[in-house]
């Protein structure tokens, strides 16, 4: 998770890379089963994964959350 997808990229997330096909998979808490990831934004450009949300800027979630609801 080193690299920055194109912020352009429907259907591919910025961070990973990852893809509706090909989601991620991480432990929502410890000890947990992996889950999937999903989209946050509508332009489906940012996965679920808290890796991946905690690279983009606060101010960027915030505006992504206020343009959603």
């Amino acid at each position: 998770m080193s690299r920055l997808v194109g912020i352009g990229d429907p259907g591919k997330c910025r961070v990973c890379g990852c893809s509706e096909l090909k989601p991620c998979l991480f432990q929502l808490a410890q000890g947990q089963p992996l889950v999937a990831c999903s989209w946050i934004d509508p332009g489906k450009t940012l996965c679920s994964n808290f890796r991946c949300i905690a690279r983009v800027p606060l101010a960027e979630l915030i505006r992504m959350m206020e343009a959603a609801a």
